[in-house]
């Protein structure tokens, strides 16, 4: 069973299968993001 529903199986074309979700919070009541700045290392919600 894949950990998430894909309804365009095109979409498979830009998956990593070895990556695995991650819940990393709970609870925002409205959030964007997340954004990932590589050179600093962050994880940004906004």
């Amino acid at each position: 069973m894949e950990p998430f529903e894909t309804l365009d199986k095109r979409f498979s074309a830009y998956t990593i299968p070895i990556v695995f979700l991650e819940k990393l919070h709970t609870g925002l009541r409205w959030a964007e993001g997340p954004v990932y700045f590589a050179d600093q290392r962050c994880l940004l919600f906004s």
